[in-house]
């Protein structure tokens, strides 16, 4: 129930946020690349933002008649909804600017969020994740080991934000390694018995 409470509170925020359309210029930037504005859309796209939150929160409960709100997914994809649409009006609103924020900060942050993201998930894996490490739906210790070594790449990469050199390679190989080690170990595991 309070996964629930939490993504109709963000759906709410949302809202009230796409009411600031009436107050922002007829283009506002909502893509950036390393060079400056890549993409602008009109003030309307702040409003799809609930729509899209909305139809996620039915899209997900409508199948199981009652959702498990403890999903990562359920609650992570209004949660990261409302972060972009936010960051779009305050960078229209000027309250920042997306463009002068340092580039290796940004890459701090994304390597930062997606290791929080990975150890977040693997408290509880996403269903059709579990299912593909278990290779047709027979459980064995493919998805409690993928659970335990997500959340350890997952801090590794938290670990990786804070090095110097800010080269993606490392990310990406570790980010790999959080996929298919469990299904090596699976194939590995099942082989053996």
């Amino acid at each position: 129930m309070k996964g629930k409470i939490a993504v109709w509170i963000a759906i709410g925020i949302m809202v009230l946020l796409s009411w600031s359309s009436f107050f922002l210029p007829e283009e506002i930037a909502v893509q950036w690349n390393s060079e400056g504005v890549s993409g602008t859309a009109g003030p309307w796209i702040v409003g799809i933002f609930p729509l899209l939150g909305a139809a996620w929160h039915f899209l997900y409960t409508l199948p199981k008649r009652e959702a498990d709100c403890r999903d990562i997914p359920y609650l992570m994809i209004p949660l990261l909804l409302l972060a972009v649409e936010g960051i779009i009006v305050s960078n229209a609103l000027e309250i920042i600017r997306v463009e002068q924020i340092d580039k290796n900060r940004i890459q701090t942050a994304a390597i930062l969020l997606t290791g929080w993201l990975m150890a977040l998930l693997s408290i509880r894996l996403p269903r059709p994740l579990a299912l593909w490490y278990t290779r047709g739906g027979e459980w064995d210790k493919a998805p409690e080991f993928a659970g335990k070594l997500w959340f350890a790449m997952g801090l590794g990469l938290m670990l990786l934000a804070f090095f110097p050199d800010k080269s993606m390679l490392p990310a990406l190989l570790l980010i790999a390694m959080a996929f298919f080690l469990p299904l090596l170990y699976g194939r590995l595991r099942n082989h053996k018995m």
